[in-house]
């Protein structure tokens, strides 16, 4: 239910907590994700666990990727890269490390 048919709701409760939220919410983005976090509030609990699961372990990629991105490539990563032929010279680990996937599916 958006933030307007709640404080419309005839069953809504902190009508006047609501209003003020939305008065204080003048952006879309913030209304948007407003709407969002009522959403999210009333799944049930286990879904809700789940998604906060989901959410971590993608921030946890994210943050492999950028830890990643900024080292060099190990020289086991060069070497196997030579051995499946790979002639590029890669910059990071990352990028070594997405070489090798290219050349292993070749």
């Amino acid at each position: 239910m958006k933030l307007d048919e709640r404080i419309c709701s005839k069953t809504a409760k902190n009508k006047d907590v609501l209003k003020l939220v939305k008065s204080l919410l003048g952006e879309q983005d913030a209304l948007a994700f407003a709407e969002h976090v009522i959403s999210f509030e009333k799944l049930p609990p286990e879904e809700r666990a789940l998604l906060q699961i989901e959410r971590q372990e993608h921030f946890q990629q994210l943050n492999v990727e950028r830890a990643m991105a900024s080292a060099a490539p190990t020289s086991k990563q060069v070497a196997y890269l030579r051995s499946l032929g790979c002639t590029a010279e890669p910059a990071t680990k990352l990028e070594a490390s997405e070489l090798i996937g290219r050349y292993k599916n070749m």
